[in-house]
């Protein structure tokens, strides 16, 4: 006696086969753009942490007393901001950079060094410090106030086109006093 033919059921059809990589080039085609723009937007996140620090840091140059010069001698300021410097990395690109913003051919390293901006990790941005004034006793008297721009500016996906991340703090007699708001201009270009 024949025993009847029992197909093998542990493989797929070849139109079992077709349909499940139709679905799964689908459901790629759907997740790679948002996969690629959360890649983007993820690296965003270093420019505000890295402001924050910024911002931080001259804030504790600004309110600490630093000797200064006069006519009478070396005396005990407060309300100092150091010099302008940046942007560094001069050119930002799609690629971390890794820089030490201390070392002395680092455009603007005295100031950074004052400010403590040394980033722990490669950087996507170029970033940037500009006060209208410098100097010490800022605050005290002063006929225009003294503004201060925090800047990061970056070219994640390498077009030419910059994002820009700025904070803006204005030199007040107890510290630098921010505005609450990150700006950020084209944040993922």
């Amino acid at each position: 006696m024949r025993r009847p033919h029992v197909p093998d059921a542990s493989g797929f059809t070849l139109i079992e086969a077709c349909l499940l990589l139709s679905g799964l080039g689908i459901f790629l085609a759907m997740a790679a753009p948002a996969f690629v723009d959360a890649l983007r937007t993820s690296k965003t996140a270093e420019a505000g942490e890295l402001l924050g620090r910024m911002v931080r840091g001259a804030n504790a140059y600004y309110v600490a007393f630093h000797d200064v010069e006069t006519q009478e001698g070396t005396r005990k300021r407060g309300q100092c901001l150091p010099p302008d410097a940046g942007p560094v990395p001069s050119v930002p690109g799609p690629d971390a950079q890794t820089i030490d913003f201390g070392a002395e051919t680092t455009p603007g390293a005295e100031t950074w060094t004052a400010l403590g901006f040394e980033p722990p990790h490669p950087v996507h941005y170029a970033y940037s410090f500009t006060p209208t004034a410098t100097g010490c006793m800022l605050a005290d008297g002063a006929t225009k106030p003294t503004i201060v721009h925090f800047v990061a500016r970056g070219d994640l996906d390498g077009d030419g086109t910059l994002s820009e991340f700025r904070r803006v703090g204005t030199a007040g007699p107890t510290g630098l006093e921010l505005d609450p708001l990150l700006v950020v201009d084209r944040r993922v270009e």
